[in-house]
């Protein structure tokens, strides 16, 4: 709800939909892995789960990272370079 309210930037809108689904998702798995943890059922309950989870937590916001540091910014200089060239193009007068 916040990434689709409070900014007008697609790219900001974007990364805190990512930063979203990362809260939710591993949030609902952590949720599961105490599950059965707290239930000391032996091999779902066992600690290793959490260090899958917090490996793929980190994963994930490495992904994020990229995303942010390495794609935006060439998103953003091709739509620039779009823009320019369409400047000159004669545009519809509807």
């Amino acid at each position: 709800m916040v990434a689709t309210h409070r900014h007008e930037d697609k790219y900001v809108t974007e990364v805190f939909n990512k930063i979203g689904h990362l809260g939710v998702t591993m949030g609902f798995l952590g949720l599961i892995v105490f599950f059965f943890s707290a239930q000391e059922i032996p091999f779902l309950g066992a600690r290793f789960w959490f260090l899958f989870w917090g490996v793929g937590f980190l994963t994930w916001i490495g992904f994020i990272i990229y995303y942010v540091v390495k794609v935006i910014p060439l998103e953003r200089q091709h739509e620039k370079e779009q823009q320019e060239a369409l400047k000159y193009l004669p545009q519809s007068k509807h």
